[in-house]
């Protein structure tokens, strides 16, 4: 309606390009060094050029995600080590590392893995508890000096604010989908610049959301990374407006609205079976 972006209606761009990081793919045996290095020439030849990639521990211990598994033996922990380990040999320092649990560990759980992949300085620890405030997060605060994230199922602004009261996290996540949409992120962004704490977007969907993310990370002061699952230029046969990834930076896009213009031809051949057309 106004030919503007979003980012523009937000208040203005504090940034051009985000940093993304990507997901580290999630095949292969995670305690051989050859599938490490394999794993990690791939990574490196994205043509994205991503310079961070997160490495699930359910990958590490082959659980499927979802499958309910708090705890964390010596054995698992030495394992883990082992996996992160490798992981930082075949990556070098150059590219980061973030360690995911997916919100399951008990606090004895997330200390141990905590303890087995400090060595090789992970660029966050994301989700390693329930998502929920508890004590739980303070006393795995005091434990270990990893930088936390979460934020990913903090559905309010107001969620998130005993995690930014107790000191709890070093980095909040919100999803645009499950955090109260682009205001309601906004607000969370907001809250946590009063702490002194940065944000980042977590985005694991589809065109609609890696576009929505980016419009919003360009207007919040205090959002250095944005989640991209490397399959955005899957996408662009549905939008004509192109998404621009270079060095692991995607460029802000200054298109009307969130920048997508769908191709409703592209879509409707390529609807499933029976589906009636919704656009």
């Amino acid at each position: 309606l106004l030919g503007q972006p979003v980012s523009k209606l937000l208040g203005g761009n504090f940034r051009d390009e985000i940093r993304l990081y990507s997901h580290c793919p999630n095949t292969g045996d995670f305690l051989d060094k050859a599938a490490w290095q394999d794993r990690a020439a791939a990574m490196k030849a994205d043509p994205h050029g991503f310079t961070a990639f997160k490495v699930d521990i359910h990958s590490v211990l082959q659980i499927p995600m979802q499958q309910w598994h708090p705890s964390i033996g010596p054995d698992e922990a030495r394992k883990i080590h082992k996996a992160y380990t490798l992981a930082r040999e075949a990556l070098g320092d150059e590219i980061d590392i973030i360690v995911h649990c997916h919100n399951e560990l008990d606090v004895p759980g997330a200390i141990r893995v905590a303890a087995a992949v400090e060595h090789i300085q992970p660029l966050f620890y994301e989700d390693p508890l329930q998502p929920d405030f508890s004590e739980a997060w303070t006393a795995l605060r005091r434990s270990t000096r990893l930088p936390i994230m979460t934020g990913e199922n903090i559905e309010l602004a107001e969620n998130a604010l005993p995690f930014l009261q107790h000191q709890a996290v070093d980095q909040l996540q919100p999803d645009i989908i499950n955090s109260g949409g682009i205001t309601g992120v906004k607000r969370m962004a907001d809250l946590a610049a009063l702490y002194r704490i940065p944000i980042s977007m977590h985005n694991v969907s589809g065109l609609i959301l890696n576009m929505a993310s980016q419009q919003l990370s360009a207007a919040i002061f205090n959002c250095p990374l944005m989640e991209c699952s490397g399959r955005a230029d899957q996408y662009q046969w549905m939008n004509p407006n192109p998404i621009v990834i270079k060095n692991g930076m995607m460029q802000i896009s200054t298109a009307p609205g969130l920048g997508v213009d769908l191709d409703h031809e592209y879509l409707k051949a390529h609807m499933a079976e029976g589906e009636p057309w919704w656009g």
